[in-house]
């Protein structure tokens, strides 16, 4: 303190030897022998003021009257008085850490209470923080923040969808150990300072500690453009997490036997992210799980898992060929692809446009021919067919076929003979009605001559217009 004005006065005036000798300060309640403090004239310091200490307080909530009263002589002047409190100890950081739950909106954290007592505690949470780093100082004073209180106090905080980007504050019960912090957006840091507050005065060791959120989980998760050794994956990543940097992948057979975890770097120019898996094994059951991730210096989180389940496609058949046509079938076969299992089936499909014709089969997956037999008599014959196999396999773990990729081939049937084929009365003339098929375009006559050596001749000419044809 400075000293009383009467001192200068009587210094300035020097009446009658008179002077202010000394101050005594004493304090109430009495809670130590020493709540008496006397100081000389001389004792000031190189400022020209006044200072005495007190010690052995219980401190804690109790309010302290202090009395400055000058001395002259053997008398005591009535003096000056103000009330204060002592700082309180600050909340104590568990064993196990500050933060006891994360999720994606909310934060719940513990702690224990201080040594002594104190009024309440005050609960400040910065979504703007830049470092995980304990701040040595307040970047403004602590009463020019910006900041809002609403005077609950209760078991929960939350932030106004309008506010949470600005300094929060909010005044908690003395009698509290733990809180719930929720209305925060996910994916994001926060930092949290839990001071003791007693009267206007606050602890000078209150406990921080930066926090980040769960980030939300990919969206729209889907699988393309699957075949028997690749497959594409799709996502879309969640939207406003600014500390987003990757996304976990975990791929495993139903079997087990292939498990692979990757990380793909996020792309915030994108709005459709995918990633190709490949090397897979051909008609095998997967499963996907995908989790977004947050880091920001040495905290990270990890989102919940979004999943999915495919299963790669089983290899094509090849090499499709003609073995035998007629004019109401066909015979084909194939090469099977490896790992071919009669448990397995094939699925064929024959097909004609032009005749409106169609049909499916299905044989067990050892099979490597079939006769397409019983195909349709007269508009059936000489016509072009689309023939298409599939393998089509169930995959360890799943309940859902899997089909591979159609090999296909286009086959004709063999068109009908022409009939009543007779020599005509002309010298080198021949008769015959033309075939019933509708799609003969030509005609092929051979012939020999008699004469022995002689080589056989033939000519070709286009279909006739009506029924009986001489040549």
């Amino acid at each position: 303190w400075k000293p009383a004005s009467l001192e200068k006065w009587l210094e300035d005036h020097s009446h009658k030897g008179i002077a202010v000798d000394s101050y005594d300060v004493t304090i109430f309640p009495r809670e130590s022998v020493n709540n008496s403090v006397t100081k000389l004239k001389e004792e000031k310091d190189k400022d020209g003021n006044y200072s005495a200490w007190f010690f052995d307080l219980q401190g804690g909530r109790t309010e302290y009257v202090v009395t400055i009263a000058c001395v002259i002589g053997k008398s005591r002047m009535k003096g000056e008085q103000f009330v204060t409190t002592l700082l309180p100890y600050g909340p104590e950081k568990p064993r196990g850490g500050v933060v006891k739950s994360i999720t994606t909106n909310e934060v719940e954290i513990a702690w224990e209470p201080p040594k002594g007592g104190f009024t309440k505690y005050v609960l400040c949470v910065d979504p703007n923080v830049s470092s995980t780093k304990h701040p040595e100082f307040m970047a403004t004073p602590f009463l020019e923040r910006s900041f809002y209180m609403n005077g609950q106090i209760g078991s929960a905080i939350s932030f106004d969808k309008e506010r949470v980007q600005n300094y929060t504050e909010r005044e908690l019960s003395n009698l509290l150990t733990d809180r719930k912090i929720s209305g925060l957006s996910p994916g994001e840091t926060y930092g949290i300072v839990l001071k003791t507050k007693t009267g206007g005065r606050f602890t000078r060791r209150p406990i921080f500690e930066t926090v980040m959120t769960k980030p939300m989980t990919a969206e729209s998760l889907s699988m393309e453009e699957v075949t028997p050794t690749n497959a594409t994956l799709k996502w879309v990543a969640p939207e406003g997490h600014k500390r987003l940097r990757a996304f976990r992948i975990l791929i495993s057979s139903f079997d087990n036997k292939i498990k692979r975890e990757l990380a793909v770097k996020h792309n915030a120019d994108k709005v459709v992210n995918s990633f190709l898996i490949d090397d897979l094994a051909q008609a095998t059951s997967y499963t996907v799980v995908i989790k977004s991730v947050c880091v920001f210096e040495s905290l990270k989180t990890i989102s919940d898992e979004e999943k999915l389940t495919f299963s790669s496609l089983p290899n094509s058949a090849t090499n499709l060929t003609l073995e035998n046509r007629l004019p109401n079938s066909l015979t084909i076969k194939w090469e099977p692809p490896l790992q071919a299992q009669a448990s397995h089936k094939y699925r064929l499909a024959i097909e004609s446009a032009s005749i409106g014709y169609s049909a499916d089969y299905s044989i067990a997956g050892d099979k490597s021919t079939f006769n397409f037999s019983k195909l349709p008599d007269i508009i059936g014959t000489g016509v072009t067919y689309a023939v298409r196999v599939e393998y089509v396999a169930m995959p360890v773990g799943s309940d859902k076929e899997v089909t591979s990729v159609p090999l296909t081939g286009y086959f004709t049937t063999k068109p009908l003979p022409p009939t009543n084929f007779q020599l005509g009365p002309e010298q080198n003339e021949v008769r015959f009605v033309k075939s019933a098929s509708g799609n003969v375009r030509e005609y092929k006559v051979r012939y020999k001559s008699s004469e022995e050596g002689s080589k056989a001749e033939e000519f070709i000419f286009p279909t006739p217009a009506v029924s009986t044809t001489t040549c």
